[in-house]
């Protein structure tokens, strides 16, 4: 689970685990990780991993790491996201770029990397995590909300194919 750390990422965790369900908790805030894994019982239940997905290679490192450890994911969710308000015209470019980036690709990437051995396996699930923006243009979160209506399109698409 993306965006594990706070809010929505956070409740998902929680809920998981309070199912039985063992997690595996991913985002940037390590102690805030830590301390969330502590809490829904540790490496066994709920293992914490560190890792800035807005990063090119993150994808592939959460991958390996998984495998290393022997975890094939069944429930996929991509939570982690990023909204910076503001005028466009005003945004710096790498602070735009690192929102698509998290917000946009990491999704696919994470997508392709953990939905095709579900399917292989004739079972597991994805949740993608959008927001009431992905159904309007919202001014001053012009990127964030273009990035929604991304997530909530590819998600639909999925569940078709």
């Amino acid at each position: 689970m993306t965006g594990a750390s706070s809010g929505i990422g956070m409740a998902f965790a929680r809920a998981l685990r309070a199912r039985g369900r063992p997690v595996v908790l991913v985002a940037r805030r390590a102690d805030r990780l830590a301390a969330l894994a502590a809490e829904l019982g540790g490496d066994a239940a709920a293992l914490a991993v560190p890792l800035d997905l807005a990063q090119p290679a993150a994808g592939e490192r959460l991958q390996r790491a998984l495998a290393e450890r022997g975890i094939a994911v069944d429930l996929l969710v991509n939570n982690a996201g990023v909204g910076h308000t503001g005028r466009f015209v005003e945004q710096p470019e790498e602070r735009l770029a690192a929102m698509i980036d998290l917000n946009v690709r990491a999704v696919v990437d994470l997508t392709r990397r953990f939905v095709p051995p579900m399917v292989a396996r004739g079972k597991g699930a994805l949740i993608n995590v959008v927001s009431t923006s992905a159904l309007q243009p919202v001014p001053f979160l012009a990127v964030y909300a273009a990035s929604k209506v991304f997530v909530l399109s590819f998600t639909e698409a999925l569940a078709t194919e």
